[in-house]
C-alpha cells in the first residue's frame, strides 16, 4: 500500500515494513495532477523492474515536478528531467 501525504513524503506499506520516502522540497506551484502522476511513475516504475522502494524514490520525484508546474498534462514531466532533478 502506498500512502502519499504531499509535503510530508509517502509511506510504502509492505506486509512488515513501512518505508518513509521523504518529499522533495519544492516550492509548488500548482498540485494539481501530484497524486496520479506519483501513482502513474510508482507503476512506470515497477514495470522497468525497479523495486518498490526505488520506484516510490521514482514517483517521489516526479510528483515534485509535476507541484512547479501550472497544469495537469503540461506539468508531467520527462524521463530526462526525471533523471537530472535533485
Amino acid at each position: 500500500m502506498i500512502v502519499t501525504m504531499e509535503e510530508k513524503g509517502s509511506y510504502l506499506i509492505k506486509e512488515e515494513q513501512e518505508i518513509h520516502i521523504p518529499a522533495h522540497k519544492v516550492h509548488p506551484v500548482d498540485t494539481t495532477a501530484a497524486g496520479d502522476s506519483y501513482i502513474a511513475a510508482f507503476a512506470v516504475g515497477v514495470s522497468k523492474g525497479m523495486n518498490e522502494e526505488k520506484a516510490a524514490k521514482f514517483a517521489s520525484k516526479v510528483s515534485a515536478i509535476v507541484v512547479t508546474r501550472e497544469g495537469a498534462q503540461p506539468s508531467l514531466p520527462t524521463l530526462e528531467e526525471v533523471r537530472q532533478f535533485q
